[in-house]
């Protein structure tokens, strides 16, 4: 109880949370985050998942294939809370890469499995995630709402990314993206971007 005491007080910093560190929001990107949501949905197998929705907004005036940016990945960075683990907490990570969007709104889901929701009481949106954008692998260092409300200074962040990179490589594969899910099929055509086929986490 007292290793999990620390390692969340590592995590969460003291004071009130900010939404992005250091980064003024009057600097435009080409792709930002304009919303994550999370909510329970059910597989065809009528077993329940834990879907979280991030939905990007693409900045790309123009006509033509200027409403376009090629290769844009988000990657979920994801702690979950365990009731009683001595280690406090479960790293998650996934990533997609979306072949173009065009301007506007795309969504990016990602799931995380039944055996996990239940085994660990996963309910409603985290409090520690991290999203990270890029466009053709240039970072979109400056992406509003990327940052979970856990968070209260650059260094519970860093932190969170030392140990991210410790932890999650045992749980690659868990939380996965959509087009890897059993909800590959669902929606109607062009609902969802189509994504660069791989099964390999590529960060």
């Amino acid at each position: 109880m007292r290793r999990h005491a620390k390692i969340l007080l590592r995590l969460i910093g003291c004071g009130t949370a900010l939404a992005v560190f250091g980064q003024s929001p009057s600097v435009p990107t080409v792709v930002e985050i304009a919303d994550l949501r999370a909510g329970s949905v059910r597989a065809p197998d009528v077993r329940t998942w834990l879907e979280y929705d991030v939905t990007v907004q693409v900045n790309a005036p123009g006509s033509g294939r200027e409403r376009y940016v090629d290769r844009v990945q988000v990657v979920f960075n994801l702690a979950l809370e365990v009731p009683g683990d001595p280690d406090g907490f479960e790293f998650y990570r996934a990533a997609a890469t979306a072949v173009a969007l065009e301007a506007g709104r795309s969504s990016f889901r990602f799931y995380l499995p039944p055996e996990i929701v239940r085994r660990d009481r996963v309910r409603g949106m985290p409090r520690f995630y991290l999203i990270d954008v890029t466009v053709a692998g240039e970072p979109q260092r400056r992406v509003r709402n990327r940052v979970g409300p856990g968070f209260s200074s650059p260094e519970a962040m860093e932190n969170f990314r030392r140990q991210l990179s410790q932890r999650a490589p045992a749980n690659d594969g868990v939380l996965v993206p959509h087009h890897l899910s059993p909800f590959a099929a669902n929606g109607p055509e062009h609902a969802y971007p189509t994504m660069v086929r791989s099964s390999a986490f590529t960060p």
